[in-house]
């Protein structure tokens, strides 16, 4: 009873991505232009809002093989952290410039891997994407979105949900082709035009909300989660 529909899935699974049906869900992706290289994945906020008011990463490209010499390091958050409204401003760009004045004779790749309206939900996943990618650091600068984020008691993108497993068993189905075609089908909701924290103005969360609770206890472990990706690979994590 249990193996015939799982083979079932499988096959079909496997047949919709040797189809070229559906899209990427991970952070970095390889080039389609650069051999060798990754880049920010522009659909990955597809399984996180509807993808007519879906935000974009920063376009980043990412050499595959670190190169000798090179000190690696990713920001991690929303955005604050990515600089909206112009991330050619954020602190990413400053931390660079002055890791570079400071170390002259070593290479600093800084990779902007924060995203706007995103919460630890979302981070988690481009944590573990970015802990393949041979870091040295990890600066985590995150927590503002966890109300009004996926998930959050305050979001208008999906309902709240408390209980982070099921959270992650919804991500992985979202990241299956079959997920992704389900998701379609159902449609990507009303709003079809982001209008930042105007977004939220019917959507008021008291400080005595009891949901708020397990709004922090999933906050507590998605961050715990994102330093062990980091620290499991090799990498210092500064919060």
């Amino acid at each position: 009873m249990v193996l015939g529909p799982a083979v079932f899935l499988g096959v079909a699974e496997l047949g919709l991505r040797l189809a070229g049906v559906g899209y990427p869900t991970a952070f970095l992706v390889p080039s389609a232009d650069q051999a060798g290289r990754y880049v920010t994945n522009a659909q990955f906020g597809w399984r996180f809002f509807p993808p007519a008011i879906a935000r974009r990463p920063v376009p980043c490209t990412v050499e595959g093989a670190k190169p000798e010499g090179t000190c690696r390091v990713f920001i991690l958050g929303e955005s604050a952290a990515m600089g909206t409204p112009d991330p050619a401003y954020g602190f990413g760009r400053v931390l660079e410039v002055m890791l570079a004045e400071r170390y002259p004779g070593t290479r600093f790749d800084v990779i902007n891997a924060a995203m706007t309206g995103i919460n630890s939900h979302a981070i988690r996943e481009i944590a573990r994407d970015c802990a393949g990618r041979q870091p040295d650091l990890f600066v985590i600068y995150a927590g503002n979105n966890e109300v009004v984020g996926p998930y959050g008691p305050g979001t208008v993108f999906a309902g709240f949900q408390g209980n982070r497993w099921l959270v992650r068993a919804s991500l992985w189905a979202k990241g299956t082709r079959i997920g992704e075609l389900i998701g379609a089908g159902l449609g990507g909701g009303a709003q079809q035009e982001w209008a930042g924290m105007a977004m939220f103005d019917r959507h008021h969360v008291s400080a005595e909300d009891p949901r708020l609770g397990p709004v922090y206890e999933n906050y507590q472990s998605n961050l715990a989660d994102i330093c062990r990706a980091g620290r499991g690979a090799g990498a210092a994590v500064i919060l």
